[in-house]
């Protein structure tokens, strides 16, 4: 076999075998026989010429077995000691590849694994390890032990499939699981390439070497003669001692024909070696990632207090609760009346509609409960309660309720655990009934001022249940049995399947409310739901203090005569018949909601504003179309404001609309930016960001606080941002006395 291999363009290299039960090197401490080189700089192995290969064969250097440069290639290396079936498996569930039946080439090692032998000839380097594959090496560097050869087990490395010169190449979807990210500068950075001894041997701490292959402990070797020059042989060398693989009599050879090699491995790999293994990395900041200072001033706003009902609803919300939570509140007050008056409502100057979606995000215990019973009691004062919804079951199911009523409002508990099970349905999992729930959502909600085409299957089922009803109440009516919402009942679903025969549902009015927890929600706000996806259309609504005090002396308020007489004139426009109605709808002239001039020229100003913080984050992160969404949002909450306060949008509706999505826009670039950071492994940017994301205009935090929200990140690396943050004018800081324990300086978001 190892002509084979030669003759395959593969580079091979004697190994040194047993001689009198020590290795042939002459070592008595050596355990590496069978896989220790008779050359030491067999990285450099050439491609031997015919006569080289009959010396090796002649004089004994292949006769117990040979190595093979990986350099060219990839090979999978399954070692089931170290759990490598259970690694492998997962490897072909994960990538839809069985590569011992995919491979051209594959050899059952002595040690009871296997080499799956693939071609990969680009320069990029590939990770040799995933946490995800245990037990298994892919090595695209080092070298392995050829068939044929000898293992210490007394077995024999055996070819179990094809030849050495039929190796096929890397499938892509396995280079693309393996092929390490390119570092991309950012403005700001966590590591330098120059480093000092005391710093390699702090990373080397965390890198133990008993188990390393020899290619690794070779690498990591490269990695410090890089870094140090000859001057790093002894850290190499004390570092070295540790394992039970120590051969003092190689180690200064070794080490010296590193400077002899082409190939530059970096500080990063160490570095990423010692991650692995607990290193918490420090960080400097040197610059910011916020946009430039905003020209509309909202620092006199306080979103917390909207003008007109939706700010009632949301005082009347707030004080439902034991817990102050006033951001879920404006989120609960701002829905109510976008549900209670959105149907009968139009934007003359904009054509947007009322309807949203809101992600509430408080910390479990604080109050979301509360809240959320307080938004569906005002949705039931208004007679609305019948199209409020606390669940999520199919996409079939939503066309469904969209059918029985035209307003459709959903208030849903741990939304983020709903998310999560989506998300695993759209990757196949268990759960596939779910896999189409966000497109339906999307699809519905966006046709609030138009027509929901309805598939022709799910049209001709509700067209008999529609039909049924008709008949069954037309029996009524013809027996003389008919109550007088009978009539007001056929002549809904009269024009209802007008609806249906055209293959349509008019203007449908969908709503949600998803109430979530950080630990479930912040992780799952990615690059591609803040930006294409469903996360990214929504408002977001966020506690930060997940310790709030408890009201004194609390007892939930009544809802007062005039706060229900109000919503009931929003809903109805003073109509005892449409309070009343069977199905859900508004089939009337939408009352117009007019734009004062002054609100315009403030809306012109907000949208070329808007215009140039989307440039400037297509500059810096990528997170333009947050931005970009940004200003229907600002529509849509500044129309929900008039609606409940005389039919005109004014300048004070739209300065309050502005305040609220600009936080909006903050947080979601804050969340995405962080597990963007965390995705690419700049722990500077990730450090700063989700930092920024804890601080709160009114609620202070400690370095103690932040640090237990953010478990994995080091308190210094939170401090180090904090200062930073002060010291750019982005956040405040005051040194306050608790009533038990010493002095403690809290951090608060700069507005």
């Amino acid at each position: 076999m190892f002509r084979d291999y030669h003759k395959a363009g593969f580079r091979v290299f004697g190994l040194y075998g047993l001689n009198k039960g020590i290795c042939e090197c002459g070592n008595k401490d050596c355990e590496a026989y069978y896989k220790h080189p008779r050359v030491s700089n067999w990285q450099h192995t050439p491609h031997w010429s015919e006569d080289q290969i009959a010396c090796m064969e002649m004089t004994g250097q292949v006769s117990t077995g040979f190595g093979v440069l990986c350099s060219g290639y990839l090979i999978i290396d399954i070692d089931p000691r170290n759990g490598g079936n259970e690694g492998y498996a997962q490897l072909v569930k994960d990538t839809g590849i069985e590569y011992k039946n995919d491979s051209n080439f594959v050899v059952a090692t002595g040690g009871g694994g296997w080499h799956i032998y693939y071609k990969h000839e680009g320069a990029e380097r590939l990770h040799s390890h995933l946490k995800s594959y245990k037990g298994i090496d892919f090595k695209s560097s080092g070298f392995v032990v050829g068939a044929s050869s000898m293992h210490k087990s007394g077995n024999i490395y055996e070819v179990e499939e094809g030849f050495p010169d039929e190796v096929a190449a890397m499938p892509p979807v396995l280079f693309d699981l393996l092929a390490k990210k390119i570092e991309v500068k950012r403005e700001f950075s966590a590591t330098s390439d120059a480093v000092t001894t005391d710093e390699i041997q702090q990373y080397l701490e965390y890198v133990p070497n008993s188990d390393l292959e020899y290619d690794e402990w070779i690498e990591i070797g490269m990695i410090i003669h890089e870094s140090l020059g000859e001057e790093g042989f002894q850290v190499w060398d004390s570092w070295s001692r540790k394992s039970e693989k120590y051969i003092p009599d190689l180690m200064e050879s070794k080490y010296h024909s590193f400077g002899k090699n082409p190939s530059r491995v970096t500080i990063g790999t160490l570095i990423q070696h010692a991650k692995q293994n607990g290193y918490i990395e420090p960080v400097t900041f040197e610059t910011t990632l916020t946009y430039d200072v905003d020209p509309l001033f909202t620092g006199d706003i306080d979103i917390k207090k909207a003008p007109g009902l939706v700010g009632d609803c949301i005082e009347y919300i707030n004080n439902c609760s034991r817990y102050p939570r006033e951001h879920l509140a404006v989120a609960a007050g701002l829905m109510s009346v976008a549900n209670i008056g959105g149907m009968r409502f139009e934007d003359e100057s904009y054509g947007v509609t009322p309807n949203f979606f809101a992600f509430n995000v408080a910390g479990s215990a604080t109050g979301k409960e509360a809240i959320q019973q307080a938004q569906s009691e005002l949705l039931i004062c208004a007679g609305l309660g019948k199209a409020n919804y606390g669940v999520i079951k199919s996409e079939q199911e939503i066309y469904r309720n969209v059918y029985k009523h035209q307003l459709v409002s959903y208030v849903i508990d741990e939304f983020g655990i709903l998310l999560n099970k989506i998300e695993s349905a759209s990757k196949g999992g268990a759960a596939s009934y779910l896999g189409g729930i966000i497109g339906a959502l999307m699809s519905v909600y966006s046709k609030a001022d138009g027509n929901l085409p309805l598939g022709a299957d799910f049209g001709e089922a509700i067209t008999t249940e529609l039909n049924k009803e008709i008949a069954a109440i037309t029996k009524l009516i013809d027996n003389n049995e008919a109550k007088p919402f009978h009539h007001d009942k056929l002549e809904s679903l009269h024009n209802l399947g007008l609806q249906l025969n055209a293959g349509y549902i008019s203007k449908p009015f969908l709503t949600l409310s998803g109430y979530t927890t950080p630990s479930t929600f912040n992780n799952i706000v990615s690059f591609a739901q803040a930006t294409n996806g469903f996360i990214g259309r929504a408002i977001l609504f966020e506690e930060k203090n997940n310790n709030p005090a408890a009201k004194k002396r609390f007892k939930k308020p009544k809802l007062s005569d005039q706060l229900k007489t109000k919503l009931i004139v929003l809903n109805t426009g003073g109509s005892a018949n449409a309070f009343d109605a069977p199905r859900i709808e508004f089939n009337g002239t939408r009352t117009p909601i007019t734009t004062n001039d002054d609100a315009m020229d403030l809306l012109d100003t907000i949208q070329d504003t808007l215009h140039e913080m989307a440039d400037h984050a297509m500059e810096t992160n990528g997170l333009e179309a947050i931005v970009r969404r940004a200003f229907e949002l600002v529509l849509k909450v500044s129309m929900i404001l008039a609606m409940g306060d005389g039919g005109v949008r004014t300048v004070a509706h739209v300065k309050w609309a502005y305040a609220l999505i600009k936080k909006d826009i903050e947080n979601k670039i804050n969340l995405t930016g962080a597990n963007m950071a965390a995705d690419e492994k700049n722990l500077s940017e990730e450090v700063l960001s989700k930092v920024k994301h804890r601080l709160d205009l009114k609620n202070g935090v400690s370095v103690g606080v932040i640090s237990n929200k953010l478990r994995g990140i080091d308190k210094d690396n939170i401090q180090k941002a904090l200062d930073f943050l002060v010291n750019n004018n982005e956040a405040a800081k005051e040194e306050v006395q608790p009533k038990r324990g010493p002095k403690v300086m809290k951090y608060y978001a700069k507005g």
